[in-house]
């Protein structure tokens, strides 16, 4: 039964972490969309 439990628990950790690397991955991107919108306003 802690088999199950701990493989359960690493399991479900493992895929909060991908979560998050896929949040900061997003908001990365997101700043650099950004950045460029901000930077061709200031280029008119």
């Amino acid at each position: 039964m802690d088999e199950i439990v701990r493989a359960f628990a690493f399991h479900r950790s493992s895929r909060i972490v991908g979560l998050i690397g896929l949040t900061r991955t997003t908001a990365i991107r997101l700043a650099k969309e950004i950045g460029r919108v901000d930077h061709a306003k200031d280029m008119e």
